[in-house]
């Protein structure tokens, strides 16, 4: 670890704060003496004040010891917004009350996913650590392009062969597709406290936080394959409901029992 790197993050952290060492000293139960030592680089905290440093400044102890807040280099600020907004209208896609047999509100429907779905599609490397070449990025968009050719070859065999049922055919899509790339967004993605699967145990330990959503992103894709070829035969609303609770409550339990094995087991 570089010694100097750390006091300096410390130092900028603190000004951030509008904190003096004698109040950061006074919160972590040292002397400004020490903590003037460790933002000059003479010597790194104790190990038993890490997750109290990192508690005040709102950091993991990874962006500690790096020295610098890990934060995805997004070249684009806009961008980055852009796809956020990209999985909220994909979802509001789902809760549009269109009748079956309705063919310009469908096909109006289908136009924004198909667009939504591109962009997000085209640019979801931007939201994860992982490279654009990667092969996890890879399966997810060509499973995403063959969504965005079988949209509009639903809405064409709906209004050619009066196929019934039709909205239930785009919800499950769109719901698999959510899953799919929810799954891949946070497999790595950056603990933080404000975004992801927030439940009381997750927010508080970043161990149990990365646990969770490594567990949403492996089991996205299975979960979406089984909903999927239930969905062909049975009714289509309850398989995308059980898809949907299987694909929270598993990662929520065995988030849950680490957390509860860490802090909670006597």
């Amino acid at each position: 670890m570089d010694q100097k790197k750390i006091g300096k993050f410390i130092a900028e952290l603190r000004t951030e704060k509008d904190l003096t060492q004698t109040e950061l000293g006074e919160m972590l139960g040292v002397s400004y003496k020490a903590v003037s030592k460790w933002e000059n680089g003479i010597c790194l905290p104790d190990a038993s004040l890490y997750d109290d440093i990192c508690k005040i400044f709102k950091i993991t102890k990874d962006e500690l010891f790096a020295g610098c807040r890990r934060e995805i280099n997004y070249k684009n600020k806009m961008n980055y917004i852009l796809l956020i907004l990209c999985l909220i209208l994909l979802a509001t896609c789902l809760f549009i009350p269109v009748l079956s047999n309705n063919i310009i509100g469908m096909s109006i429907i289908g136009i924004v996913a198909i667009i939504t779905l591109a962009f997000f599609t085209s640019n979801i490397y931007k939201l994860t650590n992982i490279s654009k070449d990667d092969r996890k990025i890879k399966v997810i968009k060509i499973f995403n392009y063959l969504l965005i050719i079988a949209i509009p070859i639903l809405i064409i065999s709906q209004h050619i062969f009066n196929i019934e049922n039709y909205n239930n055919e785009i919800v499950i899509i769109l719901i698999i597709s959510l899953i799919i790339a929810s799954g891949t967004f946070f497999y790595k993605f950056p603990y933080n406290k404000y975004i992801g699967l927030r439940l009381p145990w997750t927010v508080r330990d970043e161990s149990t936080w990365k646990i969770a959503h490594q567990i949403v992103g492996i089991i996205s894709l299975p979960i979406s394959v089984l909903t999927f070829v239930c969905a062909l035969f049975f009714d289509v609303e309850i398989c995308a409901t059980i898809g949907i609770i299987l694909w929270i409550l598993i990662p929520s339990v065995i988030s849950g029992i680490h957390f509860y094995k860490l802090y909670c087991r006597m």
